[in-house]
Parts: C-alpha cells; sequence; structure tokens
C-alpha cells in the first residue's frame, strides 16, 4: 500500500487558482493588452533559447545542455536583449523562463535515473535508450501565458463609483510609454468568492488575452481520525464507482457524460477551437462529478494507480482522450479540503478478481459485467473492482514481478494468506522472470 502525495497531504496549506474573465474590458484596453502578451512571449521564448543553448554557472550548479548538465540556475543570469518591455515585465518573463526548462529538465533526470534502475535489475527498455541517446527538446513557446508578480501587476478592489467587483491593474510594461497603465474590470464568480472567503490572494497572476487566472493560499483542515473508508475505481463508462454505490446526477440532463465527451473530443482537429472547447468541457464535467462527492463521513478515499496507461502501445484515438489525471487531481484537491486521506493502492487485477471468493481470472470480467468462472457470482465490473481497491492492503501483496507470470490466464486464488492455483496449492514468485532473464542475456 503506498500514500501518494504524503508531502502534500501534510502540508499546512495549498495553492488554488480561479479564472476570470476579461470580457467586460474595452477594445482599446485589449488591444494594448494583447501587444504587450505577444511582446512578453518573444521575451520568454528569447530567454528560453538562451538558457537551453548556452552555459551557465551558479555556485555548484552548472547549466549545460548539450553537455548533459542540467543544474538550473535558481535565478535567471544576466542576458542582453533589446526589448520594447521595461526591466520589471523582462524579470517575469526570465523567471517564467526558467521555470519552463527547470520543468523539462527535471523530467529527463528522472528519464535518466529510471534508465539506470532498468538497467541495474536487468530490465531493457528500447525505447527509453533511444529517447535518452538524443538530446533533450527544447521547449515550445506557444500560446503562453504571463506569469506577473506585484512589480508589474495588482487586484484592486471596486469603489463606490464602480460596478465591477474587482479591478486589475497592469503598469510598468513598455519602456517608450512610461506611466502607462490599464485597468481590466472583473466579476466575481461563485467559484472565486468560495476561495477568497477560504483563502489569501497572492500578489501573482496569470494573464492571458482573454481571461487571468488569480491564485489563494488555503489553509487546510486537520486531518480527520475517524469516519469510513471509500474506494473508487474511474473509467470512461462511469467516470467514478465509488465502494458505497453513491449514484450522481446526469450532466446537463443525462446530454452528456465521460464517454460521450471523449468520442467528441476525439473527432476534433488537435489544436482546434473546438478541441480546446472539448478540453475544456471534459475538465468541467469531471469537477462536476468529483464535487458530488460526499466526503462529510469519510477519513480515507483509495484510488488505484493508473501508470504508463497509454506508454509504448497502440491506443485507439478514443482512448488517448481519456485522462486519468484529471480524476486523481481533482479527487486529491477535495481530499485535501475536507481532511481526507487520500491513497494509491496497486492496480494489478482489481478488476478481475472476485470480492467474493478471491478467484482471479482475466475472462471474470467482459467489459461492465463481471461473473466469477468460479461462484458465478454477478456485479457490475466496477463496483467489484471497488470492493478489492477497499480491501487491497489487506490481500496477500504481490510482488512487482508476478504479472509477468500471466497466471490470470488460467487462474488463481487470492486471498490475505497468499496466492493459490485451483487445487488450493500455494503459487511462489521466482526471484528471476523468464522476460529479465531474455533481456539480461540480450
Amino acid at each position: 500500500m503506498t500514500t501518494v502525495n504524503e508531502k502534500l497531504n501534510q502540508a499546512e496549506d495549498v495553492v488554488r487558482a480561479s479564472r476570470l474573465s476579461l470580457k467586460e474590458t474595452n477594445a482599446s484596453k485589449l488591444e494594448i493588452l494583447r501587444e504587450f502578451i505577444l511582446e512578453y512571449e518573444c521575451s520568454v521564448r528569447f530567454y528560453v533559447d538562451a538558457l537551453w543553448h548556452g552555459r551557465f554557472t551558479e555556485g555548484n550548479k552548472i547549466l549545460d545542455v548539450s553537455q548533459g548538465l542540467y543544474d538550473c540556475p535558481k535565478f535567471c543570469p544576466k542576458i542582453d536583449f533589446d526589448s520594447p518591455l521595461t526591466g520589471r515585465a523582462l524579470k517575469c518573463a526570465q523567471t517564467q523562463a526558467i521555470g519552463i526548462v527547470k520543468a523539462v529538465l527535471n523530467k529527463r533526470v528522472k528519464d535518466e535515473n529510471k534508465f539506470l534502475w532498468k538497467r541495474e535489475h536487468g530490465i531493457k527498455d528500447e525505447k527509453l535508450e533511444t529517447r535518452l541517446a538524443n538530446l533533450p527538446t527544447m521547449p515550445e513557446i506557444k500560446n503562453l501565458g504571463c506569469e506577473l508578480n506585484s512589480i508589474v501587476a495588482g487586484v484592486e478592489g471596486k469603489n463606490s463609483a464602480n460596478t465591477f467587483d474587482l479591478w486589475l491593474d497592469v503598469h510598468s510594461m513598455f519602456k517608450n510609454k512610461r506611466g502607462l497603465k490599464i485597468q481590466l474590470p472583473l466579476k466575481k464568480h461563485s467559484r472565486f468568492i468560495h476561495w477568497e472567503a477560504k483563502g489569501t490572494m497572492l500578489n501573482s497572476v496569470l494573464l492571458k488575452s482573454n481571461s487571468v487566472e488569480i491564485r489563494f493560499k488555503v489553509a487546510l483542515p486537520e486531518r480527520k481520525t475517524e469516519g469510513t473508508v471509500v474506494a473508487i475505481d474511474q473509467g470512461i463508462k462511469a467516470c467514478l464507482t465509488t465502494s458505497d454505490s453513491d449514484l450522481f446526477k446526469p450532466y446537463q440532463n443525462g446530454r452528456w457524460d465521460l464517454d460521450s465527451i471523449i468520442k467528441a473530443l476525439s473527432k476534433k482537429k488537435s489544436g482546434s477551437k473546438a478541441f480546446l472547447r472539448f478540453v475544456e468541457f471534459r475538465r468541467n464535467y469531471i469537477g462536476f462529478i468529483v464535487n458530488q462527492l460526499d466526503l462529510s463521513n469519510v477519513k480515507e478515499l483509495k484510488l488505484e494507480e493508473i501508470v504508463n496507461m497509454k506508454f509504448g502501445r497502440n491506443v485507439s484515438r478514443q482512448l488517448k482522450h481519456f485522462s486519468n489525471p484529471l480524476v486523481r487531481d481533482a479527487l486529491i484537491k477535495a481530499c485535501e479540503e475536507q481532511g481526507v486521506l487520500f491513497t494509491h493502492v496497486p492496480n494489478e487485477f482489481n478488476s478481475q478478481r472476485c470480492n467474493k471468493c478471491g478467484w482471479t481470472q482475466k475472462s471474470n470480467r467482459n467489459s461492465k459485467v463481471f461473473k466469477c468462472k468460479h461462484c458465478h457470482h454477478v456485479a457490475d465490473a466496477d463496483e467489484n473492482a471497488t470492493q478489492n481497491i477497499k480491501v487491497r492492503d489487506q490481500l496477500f501483496p504481490l510482488d512487482k514481478k508476478f504479472r509477468f507470470l500471466k497466471l490470470n490466464r488460467e487462474g488463481f486464488f487470492w486471498n490475505s494468506k497468499g496466492i493459490f492455483n485451483k487445487n488450493m496449492e500455494e503459487i511462489t514468485v521466482p526471484s528471476t522472470t523468464e522476460k529479465e532473464i531474455k533481456n539480461s542475456e540480450s
């Protein structure tokens, strides 16, 4: 049993964001804003390029991507750049560029560590090896939002002379337009009011041409020590299924579910306006479902961990648009806000094991129907999986090498005492699998 995000679960506060529309802004202000965002994006692109192709030293840290040195500096080194933006705006662009480069290089370092671990354990991964044989790809800067702090932008409350709830003041934009300041009117919505009441507004915003994202620092409640344990299974046909058999209200009177949204999304051209609308639609639907969970009497929520579901596989166009991290992250946020422990459990054989007798076989499950080949127990496949997820910590722990044996084709009994064949003879997992032997020999 692995508790994920333990550091996050134990944190005293978290950051939450709320996005407000700029639709009330007049055309002249929007024109100035678009010009600023365009120049800002060019500046970030320049700094990313300079960091990627240069060599910079900060104490013991050296950044030189061409030489495989990935210690990104905390502060941007001095790089001459002729830009119409002010020094304050460029400072924000530099900080954002460092964050972009650091995110890409951190992923590269993780891949290198994964490769070393696999090599030490005799596991061969040709795709990972091929990817690491080449230099990392420089990040592409496209449709960037401006990460601005208080030296360039600030949020102010309304005064008695206007009807807007807030104003976003953007200043120190252009060198040749000293004193230029634009005020962008904002109207609060229910989610913004929710976070405003619970947290403290931070002094940084993410500014785009049609919206602004405002962040709040929110204190977490104390962790619950009493309550029930609930397990959740996620999927495409049913977004969430709980071990308590909770029912979820249909979205837009049943016109849409996650399956139909993903099907529509898979038919759109990637990056098009219609595609982006459905991406947002998918996120809103998942939020709608997660918000219906009643965690008031729950002390722990369990979710099976899905890792590399699409990696190295030829999956359908529809499955490519099933984004399980969206569901996971939404559940983590809900648990944080209500003092519930969020736990990840392994996902092997949860949907193939009968929660009544423990018989585990691949053919037990047929789409949404689960029918045990041993005791003939019939249930909804997702509901059966949630019961296995709930008691996973009570079952005999499976070694990671166990799945390579593919015993689920013939079937086996799996309970708290161990793993047994149909004759109730105990099954032991060899220390080295046939696959690892082949990889080591090659």
